[in-house]
């Protein structure tokens, strides 16, 4: 067989990835530095099969030689007679993925990323992914046209706890300290302790005014419940002394890449102690810290949550949020329907 020129061989073509081959899609995952458990094939399918709603879409780069070296998950919803993208509230589930062989050789990398850029606007003329944080050069993407707009997400190296406290401004020390005298912090399993998380964050879903579609309740209990019988979530709960449950978080545990995602946080807000929320994040990650190297907070949505993750002596990790030329005006059209649409039908006896 003649081997293929080093110009053919990084003759790069993109075509969808059949959802079913979930292998060789988890193949490149296991192989890229963006890997995560929000990337892999078992755990994508199921926030699908959970969300009749969501649709998912593959792309695979492929070289000369026909390997997969990259990739590009797409999750859409048909709205208004649309494809319209759609990026769920999991940690870079949306993120290109680039296997190990071209991570570090910057002209493949940069090939492969120009040529998943092409192939997604015109698949979704309107979409916007948010990249994983070592994924830093998004040159192929402003080269077309693409919008990239940094945010930052916030990183516990949580190989040392005590590292942490230290780090921790003195308030917020002092309230783990104090709450770990006043309240009871533990992991539970089981549906019961589910359906109370469930209780909890519906308050917060409410006190923020967020607007989440009609069976999201079931949905999320239904996800939590999956990755509670494979081992790949913790619910960890803080209690009074009493056995009242007043506040809950959910880690989600990517063994790929040694990290523990902090994905929710619900609580009692009759309850409203500020101490809890550094204290039960500070417990997760004491007792989580002899399987794992870090805890990832995500990404902050205005400047009072950026404050207080600092004020934990998290660590800021700038990272990208990529939008195709034109996808901001149907963000717009698709906000002020969602907009109209919850006005006529919050006015329904």
């Amino acid at each position: 067989m003649r081997l293929l020129s080093q110009g053919e061989q990084w003759m790069m073509k993109v075509h969808e990835i059949p959802i079913e081959e979930g292998a060789a899609w988890d193949e490149l995952v296991g192989s890229s530095p963006q890997g995560n458990i929000f990337l892999t094939h078992d755990l994508q399918s199921v926030w699908c099969e959970t969300d009749p709603a969501l649709q998912l879409v593959r792309l695979g780069c492929f070289d000369g030689n026909g390997m997969l070296v990259a990739g590009q998950p797409i999750f859409f919803k048909k709205k208004f007679g649309l494809r319209i993208p759609f990026i769920p509230r999991i940690f870079y589930a949306t993120s290109p993925v680039l296997s190990s062989t071209i991570q570090q050789d910057r002209e493949r990398q940069y090939l492969a990323l120009s040529v998943l850029a092409r192939a997604s606007q015109s698949h979704f003329p309107f979409i916007k992914i948010e990249a994983h944080p070592n994924l830093m050069d998004v040159r192929p993407y402003l080269e077309q046209g693409w919008r990239a707009r940094p945010k930052y997400i916030h990183i516990w190296n949580i190989s040392d706890p005590e590292a942490i406290l230290k780090d921790m401004h003195h308030n917020r020390r002092s309230y783990v300290r104090k709450a770990q005298n006043q309240f009871l912090f533990g992991h539970e399993t089981g549906g019961q302790i589910v359906a109370d998380f469930l209780h909890l964050y519906r308050e917060s879903v409410r006190k923020f005014g967020w607007r989440p579609e009609g069976n999201w309740m079931t949905a999320l209990g239904r996800r939590i419940e999956w990755m509670q019988a494979r081992d790949i979530v913790r619910l960890y709960t803080c209690r009074t002394k009493d056995w009242k449950l007043v506040e809950a978080v959910v880690c989600v545990l990517s063994r790929l890449n040694q990290t523990v995602y902090f994905l929710l946080i619900g609580y009692d807000h009759s309850f409203d102690r500020e101490e809890l929320q550094p204290a039960i994040y500070w417990h997760a990650a004491q007792d989580l810290s002899n399987d794992f190297s870090f805890a990832d907070f995500g990404q902050t949505s205005t400047p009072k949550i950026h404050l207080a993750k600092d004020l934990l002596g998290t660590a800021s990790v700038p990272t990208w949020r990529l939008e195709a030329p034109y996808a901001h005006y149907m963000n717009d059209y698709y906000n002020k329907l969602r907009e109209l649409k919850y006005a006529l039908t919050s006015r329904l006896p």
